[in-house]
């Protein structure tokens, strides 16, 4: 039988999969902050712009599939790359949607900018939880 400790993981700090809990806490808040934070504003947002209400309700729509599927793709490539470098085009990804979002001229590309906002939100967050699970001891990781 094994010996359990508490020891955090055995990772090497120069490791490339490596990340101190502290950056990415930092990062999970930015980017979850760039995605969640326009779910409050995106509908006052939108009717301030004259958007149609049930486009608004769409935009929603495909906001939530966008998350979801790149929730999947996002679990492949931290397999890949690493958790530090699917966080960093998490979070570059959802600063670029919401840069899209402010500047473009005409609403119905509103609704990719979004798209490509919250999807880096939600991509980040699979590398948060891998790199909280790396830092974990080994018996309270989950399975």
């Amino acid at each position: 039988m094994t010996a359990v400790t508490d020891a955090p993981s055995t990772r090497p700090a120069a490791s490339p999969e490596y990340v101190s809990l502290p950056g990415a806490y930092l990062i999970a808040f930015l980017s979850r902050a760039s995605g969640m934070g326009m779910i409050a504003m995106i509908g006052p947002y939108l009717l301030d712009r004259g958007v149609p209400v049930r486009f608004i309700g769409v935009v929603m729509v495909f906001s939530a599939l966008g998350s979801a599927a790149s929730g999947l793709v996002a679990g492949r490539v931290v397999d890949r790359f690493g958790p530090w470098r699917a966080m960093v085009g998490g979070l570059l990804t959802a600063l670029a949607g919401v840069a899209v979002f402010v500047s473009v001229p005409w609403w119905p590309l509103l609704a990719p900018a979004y798209l490509i906002t919250t999807g880096g939100s939600a991509a980040s967050g699979n590398a948060v939880r891998t790199t909280i699970g790396l830092h974990a001891p080994p018996h309270r990781r989950e399975r």
